[in-house]
């Protein structure tokens, strides 16, 4: 898998940490608990894993252009996902999404998961 990660038990314990800080720091997202945040972690993973890399292929033109920033939109739509496939998780509006991607990845360069 390399440095990218893929499904390890630290990958897991980075994004719980990070979505525990979401769901501390920013007003208007909801995960329904700490099951919740470690299910959202996992399907987070998984998806990024998975549907990421495709969306990142898709969309280079656009990512190229904007020289990077467009990732920040597929991170964005990637939470959207997880949204939409756990009912215990609330995000109140589409900014939400964009400071949880940015809480996120602050996180996740901390602990050199980059």
């Amino acid at each position: 898998m390399g440095r990218r990660g893929g499904l390890t038990l630290a990958n897991l314990v980075v994004n719980v940490l990070a979505l525990v800080l979401v769901d501390y720091f920013v007003p208007g997202i909801y995960f329904g608990g700490l099951g919740s945040i470690v299910i959202a972690a996992l399907l987070l993973m998984v998806l990024n894993l998975l549907v990421k890399p495709i969306l990142e292929v898709v969309s280079l033109p656009i990512t190229c252009m904007t020289l990077g920033l467009f990732e920040i939109v597929i991170s964005g739509f990637i939470l959207k996902i997880v949204d939409v496939l756990m009912p215990s998780v609330y995000f109140a509006s589409m900014s939400r999404y964009f400071l949880a991607v940015i809480i996120i990845a602050i996180v996740n360069a901390l602990f050199g998961r980059g």
